[in-house]
């Protein structure tokens, strides 16, 4: 069976899932019912953040199921709070994040030829994920 490799672009509003096959790749989005509320208090001296939101970091853990690399990008961050879910609620998970990028949106077949060099780069590297 051939490993299973995905790239997730995230923010705190929605994730795009690709799994990346030998030629072809399969997307999943998913997003929040509505727009996440960041900030607590506009203009809040005390800069409190909400709490990431689980149900929706779960969704995004779930869509990844069986994966043997995953590469992690966005923008801001949504990719590092992803990352600390994972390790507190999915280690397994976790330990096959391969890499962190911070980026823009970009489209599909940009994100995807990024991804594939970063996993040709770390393939039987150590593994960032714990």
């Amino acid at each position: 069976m051939p490993p299973s490799r995905f790239v997730v672009w995230l923010n705190h509003a929605e994730a795009h899932v690709l799994q990346l096959r030998d030629e072809a790749t399969s997307k999943t989005v998913i997003a929040q019912s509505e727009h996440p509320r960041l900030h607590r208090r506009e203009g809040s001296v005390s800069g409190a953040r909400a709490a990431p939101d689980r149900a929706f970091l779960d969704a995004v853990a779930r869509a990844l199921d069986g994966a043997d690399a995953v590469v992690l990008s966005g923008p801001g961050l949504a990719k590092s709070e992803f990352l600390k879910h994972l390790q507190r609620h999915a280690p397994a998970l976790a330990a096959s994040v391969v890499a962190v990028q911070t980026s823009q949106r970009l489209p599909d077949e940009t994100l995807v030829r990024g991804a594939r060099e970063c996993l040709r780069a770390h393939d039987g590297r150590t593994r960032l994920g714990l």
